[in-house]
């Protein structure tokens, strides 16, 4: 019996032992899939953060460039582009639309700080709508710089939402019908369409 030897086999059923295994792998890889996904959507969340700072930047050096041609002078450019930057903070208005009603004025040859004050009264009156904001922009723009009112133009801030002509009637108790004849004869002054806008 020296030289023989024992061999003893142990059989047991390892399937659960098996299963925890292959469970906790599972859970493994899926746990490394969502971290992998986490980082991967946090990471283009950073990009499109980014993305959009640097557009921002790019319309401030575009708004920068554009108003220090208007005005000859880049300090200015940057205080105006400063300025509407607090405006659009504090109101419904993007700085586009804003900086787009200023430059309109501007052309039509209102000086920097004035279109910038014109264009806030402008704001006002169109209760926080760009659009109408630049139709009665457009209106007020073109009157002033040709100084005299006419009827298209009185029409142009109408439709924008606003009749200056209601507002002096109802203020100063003149009718509509003088206020008309009064446009179609040329009597009517610019600064009476401005004091209009001034009481709205």
């Amino acid at each position: 019996m020296a030289g023989d030897s024992v061999k003893i086999r142990i059989t047991g059923d390892d399937s659960p032992f098996r299963k925890t295994l292959s469970g906790i792998g599972s859970a493994t890889k899926t746990a490394l899939k969502g971290v992998t996904m986490a980082t991967a959507a946090l990471s283009a969340a950073w990009s499109a953060v980014g993305l959009v700072g640097v557009q921002y930047n790019s319309q401030i050096e575009k708004l920068q460039t554009s108003f220090k041609v208007m005005t000859g002078s880049a300090e200015k450019a940057v205080n105006m582009t400063e300025r509407l930057r607090d405006i659009a903070a504090k109101t419904p208005f993007g700085l586009e639309g804003l900086a787009s009603t200023t430059q309109l004025l501007m052309n039509y040859g209102f000086e920097a700080d004035r279109a910038i004050d014109e264009m806030m009264m402008l704001g006002d009156i169109s209760q926080g709508n760009a659009e109408k904001m630049n139709s009665i922009a457009m209106g007020y723009a073109q009157m002033s710089s040709l100084g005299k009112v006419n009827l298209q133009d009185i029409k142009q801030m109408i439709n924008g939402g606003f009749n200056p002509l209601q507002e002096i009637s109802e203020r100063t108790g003149e009718s509509m019908e003088s206020l008309y004849e009064r446009i179609s004869k040329g009597k009517m002054a610019v600064d009476e369409i401005t004091e209009s806008m001034k009481h709205a």
